[in-house]
């Protein structure tokens, strides 16, 4: 009867253990099948975020899937039974969003980077240039602090060297160009300076000539009558001078002066013995006697 009841016991023992590590076993099985069923959501929702990613066209939005693949990684790795390749995926989506915007970077510095700056002389072309690199540079320092990309410091110090450099070459060319219009207007005032003398002086030589030759015509006409008669036309004045009978010597039979649309003044003097003179601005006189009408 005894030796009955401890095996009765033993049976008892062993089903009940059995029962345990059943259920103990059962519950591992469930809880590792929980666990890839999280990572394998997790897995699915990395990828869905990196196709929106690469879809979307405004850079505010990338930056936006950006910091929310982020923020899943970081609340993921708070749970209890995350796993380490889940972790591995999120931080390879995580560089692989990261290059887009690094690539951006270069691609912007590369296309904006003039050679030969110091020979350049296209000053809209570097002004253009320097807009774009300090849009990038404001672009970088908004974005820094969410990246946290690798060699940040140095791409910024690249565009500052170039930013530099551009604005100091639009600098010396304003300058050379302030220097051209200078002498351009100093050059032009003073060719009109001149131009103003010599029409100022022709008209005083003209004057000059015209009151001389008048007195050797009253001298030489002597009691001969002479008839005076001035006019107008098209910007030109002439006087015209007959004498009677000369006692004898050369004297003024007509004088014509002209003035030209430049305020040039120009004098013709036609004497008694048929000799034609020009006297020219500068008060230079030519014998022009059987060249006809210089006035034309």
């Amino acid at each position: 009867m005894e030796n009955k009841k401890k095996k009765i016991m033993c049976v008892t023992a062993i089903v009940i253990i059995s029962v345990v590590i059943c259920s103990v076993g059962g519950y591992t099985v469930y809880k590792q099948n929980k666990i890839k069923e999280r990572s394998a959501k997790v897995k699915a929702e990395i990828v869905e975020n990196l196709k929106k990613f690469e879809k979307e066209g405004e850079r505010d939005k990338k930056l936006e899937l950006f910091e929310k693949v982020e923020t899943d990684k970081s609340e993921y790795q708070k749970e209890k039974d995350y796993q380490k390749e889940v972790v591995t995926e999120f931080d390879k989506i995580l560089k692989k969003m990261k290059s887009f915007f690094s690539e951006d970077y270069d691609k912007v510095i590369a296309e904006n980077t003039l050679t030969d700056i110091e020979k350049n002389t296209d000053k809209e072309k570097i002004t253009t240039a320097k807009n774009n690199l300090e849009n990038l540079l404001n672009t970088i320092e908004s974005e820094k602090s969410i990246l946290k990309l690798e060699k940040f410091e140095e791409k910024i110090s690249n565009i500052q060297e170039l930013i530099t450099q551009y604005t100091n070459r639009i600098k010396v060319i304003e300058e050379e160009e302030a220097k051209k219009k200078a002498e351009e207007e100093a050059k032009k005032k003073a060719e009109e300076e001149a131009k103003k003398k010599a029409e100022e002086e022709a008209v005083a030589q003209a004057q000059n000539n015209s009151g001389s030759n008048s007195n050797d015509e009253n001298y030489n006409s002597g009691a001969s009558s002479s008839d005076s008669n001035n006019w107008s036309e098209g910007g030109s004045s002439s006087s015209n001078n007959d004498g009677g009978s000369s006692s004898g010597g050369r004297y003024v039979v007509e004088t014509y002066t002209f003035t030209d649309s430049n305020g040039v003044t120009t004098t013709r003097i036609t004497y008694s013995d048929g000799t034609v003179e020009f006297i020219n601005p500068d008060g230079s006189v030519d014998d022009i006697t059987g060249n006809g009408d210089i006035f034309g």
